[in-house]
């Protein structure tokens, strides 16, 4: 099958081995030595409604996919992806925030 870059921006992510959706790619990696994909990228989530920004982007190996279907693609993580950092610092008032969410 072969498809455009822009066509894998518009399929949603699984990971098979947690069943995590994990959203559409943002932007992608190339190799430009070889011109090949090395990775897909997801932007991180937005911290309050945008306000602080946002979390830390995700970067999806390409040795991690396992099929690019028509509507989905499947990812193979036995580890899982970095996730933003979370402030603990006591004097952070988004520290507070944050600690009311896990609780």
């Amino acid at each position: 099958m072969r498809c455009r870059l822009s066509e894998l921006l518009q399929l949603e992510m699984i990971d098979i081995c947690s069943g995590e959706r994990l959203g559409y790619a943002d932007d992608f990696g190339i190799d430009t030595d070889t011109g090949q994909l090395c990775s897909l990228i997801l932007q991180g989530e937005l911290r309050c409604f945008g306000l602080f920004g946002r979390c830390k982007a995700r970067e999806i190996p390409y040795e991690t996919i396992r099929l690019i279907g028509r509507h989905t693609i499947l990812i193979e993580s036995h580890k899982p992806f970095p996730q933003a950092e979370i402030p603990t610092d006591p004097n952070d008032p988004l520290a507070a925030y944050y600690a009311g969410i896990r609780q």
